[in-house]
């Protein structure tokens, strides 16, 4: 065996760390210690700016809690990032920390729909809220639906005391599992006699209890609250106080500060992605080494975030919704009007390629709603005179972009190859100019 020289190897190690030593200490810090903590959605902000009547009119309706008695229904709705959670869980652990005072017991209990869409995991997480004993717990699986619901029961009963039950992103919920769950939830309401549970839904869709069956629809008739999107102004105290906390001083400047507020204000009135702006250009301007955040990197910031939620919002598409929206791309290739028949028509061709079973002409409808809906593609009506009315569909995003994105999906990828000699592409991809 050659011999290792274990001294110049570890020389050379120290060297490198050495090296790295020096590049991290000679980079330009825009964020104190820990500052990025003050941007990560988990953090909840002491005082919430231009938000105190939506303050006062939630703990208004939820006031009872103090006096050991279950609150009204209450519904909450607005665009994303405008203020909605952050209330409900700064009212809600308020009233927590002053039934603790009270000795009234008040449990505020917080489950996002985006990640428990199902029944059984919404009861699973509930009944586990309540108790620490492993044989009290409830499985992730396995269990018969009613015996979750018995040991729900049991653990919400062990004590006397009111629950606020905020159920975020509704919609979620209701999308992959119907109305059913709402259902129990809100008779599992009359079914506890020492818990006393409070129901508040938070969602962006102000016509979700439309399409309610009307044992649901009745019950959720408590009092409704709207959020409306937020002013550049407001933003810009947002945004100030955040920077603030996380900066360091003389890192940034009014002014841009204020374009960020005024470029968020402008798309949606969304608190989240204006933090989101603000923390990418402070990354970007660490990276590039400038001595504090400037215009370009606000610039630079906001189109760097447009192409990620583009493609997170593309991933995050089921099989056939991909293939309906490489459809909807296809079509565009030729800059021609395209309708719902053609995009059907289209999407068909796929999914033989594919070996899919063609799903109806209605589902593939539903899913150009659903993606206009995100913005991904306008799906609307066109009167057509005697021919009668057309759904018209464009594209809403870059087209060359979003097929490289769909591209990249493993179930997409091999079709560029196979719709070549197959004639379903005019114009290669390659042509294609934005």
């Amino acid at each position: 065996m050659p011999d290792l020289n274990l001294e110049k190897y570890v020389e050379q190690e120290s060297s490198d760390l050495e090296e790295f030593r020096k590049q991290l200490s000679g980079r330009n810090r825009i964020f104190k210690p820990n500052g990025r903590e003050f941007f990560e959605e988990k953090y909840l902000p002491s005082k919430l700016h231009h938000r105190s009547n939506e303050i006062k009119k939630v703990l208004s309706v939820l006031r009872p809690c103090v006096d050991g008695e279950a609150p009204n229904t209450l519904m909450v709705y607005g665009p994303s990032g405008t203020g909605k959670t952050a209330v409900l869980k700064h009212v809600g652990t308020n009233l927590e920390k002053i039934g603790k005072e009270d000795n009234k017991p008040i449990s505020f209990v917080y489950i996002n729909c985006s990640t428990m869409d199902t029944a059984y995991a919404l009861f699973q997480y509930l009944g586990n809220f309540f108790t620490d004993e492993d044989k009290a717990k409830i499985p992730s699986t396995g269990w018969p639906f009613q015996a979750v619901l018995d040991k729900v029961k049991e653990n919400l009963n062990q004590k006397e005391r009111v629950i606020i039950l905020a159920l975020d992103e509704i919609d979620r919920l209701v999308k992959k599992s119907g109305d059913d769950p709402l259902h129990t939830l809100l008779t599992l309401q009359c079914e506890c006699t020492n818990a006393k549970i409070g129901f508040v839904g938070i969602s962006n869709d102000l016509r979700l209890c439309e399409n309610f069956e009307q044992r649901v629809k009745s019950r959720l008739a408590g009092v409704t609250l709207t959020f409306n999107p937020y002013t550049g102004d407001q933003l810009k105290t947002i945004l100030e106080d955040r920077a603030k906390q996380a900066f360091i001083e003389g890192k940034y400047r009014e002014n841009e500060i204020a374009l960020c507020a005024a470029i968020a204000a402008k798309e949606s009135g969304d608190a989240r992605r204006a933090l989101r702006i603000l923390r990418t250009a402070a990354e970007i301007c660490e990276s590039d080494g400038a001595e504090r955040i400037e215009e370009r990197h606000i610039y630079e910031a906001k189109n760097s975030i447009e192409k990620d939620v583009i493609k997170e919002t593309i991933q995050k598409l089921r099989d056939h919704e991909k293939l309906t929206l490489y459809a909807v791309c296809l079509l565009s290739l030729r800059k021609e009007s395209i309708t719902t028949g053609s995009v059907y028509g289209t999407y068909g061709n796929l999914a033989k390629i594919q070996g899919m079973n063609q799903l109806s002409p209605r589902r593939i409808t539903e899913f150009l709603t659903n993606m206009d809906e995100l913005g991904l593609v306008s799906a609307y009506v066109q009167s057509s005179g005697r021919k009668g009315r057309t759904k018209q569909v464009e594209l809403n995003i870059p087209l060359k972009e979003t097929v490289a994105i769909l591209e990249e999906d493993p179930l997409i990828k091999p079709l560029r190859q196979k719709l070549h000699p197959r004639g379903y592409i005019e114009k290669t991809l390659d042509d294609v100019k934005e």
